[in-house]
């Protein structure tokens, strides 16, 4: 039995990435990647410092409204995300 508060039974449906480059104290450039699934409500992020990549995974649904309005204005031409509710 799957609990939809901790694992909501969704397929991917609208997904937009981003890659944020940033520099750190050795001098060099790490990447942090940021997936959002705007149908599920869910963001994945990934953390490329170090030896080993730190992951996180959360729903942000309370949050969606500033989550889009976000993406939006990364984003101003998409036609589908200015379809979004």
């Amino acid at each position: 039995m799957v609990d939809d508060e901790v694992v909501r039974r969704c397929s991917p449906r609208r997904l937009v990435g981003f890659a944020l480059e940033r520099a750190v104290a050795s001098g060099k450039t790490a990447t942090t990647q940021l997936a959002l699934d705007l149908g599920c409500d869910w963001l994945a992020i990934r953390n490329e410092e170090g030896p080993a990549p730190a992951e996180a995974f959360s729903y942000f649904v309370p949050a969606r409204a500033r989550v889009l309005a976000l993406v939006r204005r990364a984003l101003p031409r998409d036609r589908e995300l200015a379809a979004l509710e």
